[in-house]
Parts: structure tokens; sequence; C-alpha cells
């Protein structure tokens, strides 16, 4: 019996010593200026945290490097290894959790940098309907198909539709949309279709914070 104990004890170290491993090199990616951030994920797959605070950290930095301005200033051999290790590392984790909004996120990059406009909406899709009321999600998502919208189908127009929704519920996201809504005339209509649905304090809010980014974006640098 004391044997047994030993080398149970022995195996719950080693499995201890493994996971923190994992979430050890989860961290020292994640946690690094961005430049060197795109230099690691380009380098490697990224490997499947075992926690579920490890596995939103990857993601996280996937998706930021992955719409990261410095990127653009890699060579393309980088940008494709970063886009191809992102992608399987978010396959890895829906593998095993299939419910997770920021995989589908990242996987929507990933197509995006492929030129798959209707495969980016499907992984939108999926991302909204496992994660339809986290804000952060709907911000990136948002930010991830505006500069697309013209080219993509009616289905992409209605995820944009309501993330925007659940964006305005809250002064941060209306923040967003306001600067979306300064940036883009085309989408004004469309914009001011779902502000008219809120409510009259809200809408007023909304104004007001649409004029501050008008005079920002105006302003002298």
């Amino acid at each position: 019996m004391r044997i047994f104990l030993g080398v149970f004890g022995v195996f719950l170290a080693l499995a201890a010593a493994f996971g923190f491993q994992r979430e050890y090199a989860t961290a020292m990616t994640v946690r690094d200026t961005s430049f060197r951030v795109i230099e690691k994920l380009a380098a490697d797959v990224p490997p499947r945290p075992i926690s579920w605070r490890g596995i939103r950290a990857v993601m996280l930095a996937c998706h930021e490097a992955q719409t990261d301005a410095a990127l653009a200033f890699q060579p393309g051999a980088v940008r494709d290894s970063l886009m191809a290790n992102c992608a399987a590392s978010a396959r890895m984790v829906l593998a095993g959790a299939p419910t997770t909004s920021s995989a589908q996120l990242v996987l929507a990059a990933s197509a995006r940098h492929l030129d798959q406009p209707d495969m980016m909406v499907e992984r939108l899709r999926l991302s909204q309907v496992t994660g339809p009321r986290e804000g952060w999600l709907a911000a990136r998502r948002v930010n991830l198909i505006t500069p697309h919208l013209e080219g993509v189908t009616p289905l992409g127009h209605e995820i944009w539709q309501r993330d925007v929704a659940l964006l305005l519920e809250e002064r941060w996201g209306r923040t967003i949309v306001a600067e979306i809504f300064a940036r883009n005339e085309a989408l004004r209509p469309a914009i001011e279709d779902v502000v008219a649905l809120m409510p009259n304090d809200a809408q007023r809010d909304f104004v007001a914070l649409v004029r501050r980014a008008i005079q920002a974006q105006n302003a002298p640098f």
C-alpha cells in the first residue's frame, strides 16, 4: 500500500509539474512586447493550456497579434506562419472545448488573412452564438468585420448589427461605435438604425460621444 501511495504521489507531482510548465509557457508567451509575441507565435504553435484562464490568455494573445499593426511590417512568411500557428492552436482548443468563443474569433481572423470572407463570417457567427453577451468579444468581432462589410453576405451584416447593439448598451461600447461612426460615413445609416432603438438618455450620450470622436479626428497633430 505504501509503495502504491508513493508511486501515486510521484505521478501527481509529475502531472502538476507538466501542468505548471504549460501554464508557465503560456504566461511567457502573452506577457511580452507585441513584436516579441508575434515572433514567438510565428515560430511555433503555442501549447494548449490546462486552465480556462490560460486558454483565454492564449486565444486573446493570438487575436491581438493577428490584428496588431506591427504584423503588417513583418515578412509575408512570418504573417502566414503566425496565422497558421494560431489557427492550429484554436483548433486544439475547440477539440477539447467546442464552445470557446475566442477560439472561433482566432479562426475568423485567420480566414480573413486567407481572403475567405464566407469562412470568416461563419467563424464570427459561431463566436457570437457561443459568446453572445461578452462585450470584449463583440468589440473584437466588430473591429474585425467592419472594414469588410461591403464584401460579406447579409449574415455578416446581421452579426455586425447584433454586436453593435450589444456594445451600445454600455458607455465603453458606445465609445467604440461612436469612433466607427465618425470614421465611416457609409456605415452611419446602419448605426443610426440601431441607435434609434436605444433609450433617449443612451441616444444623447451616443451623440455626445460622436461629437467628441469627430473633434478628435479633426484635431491637428
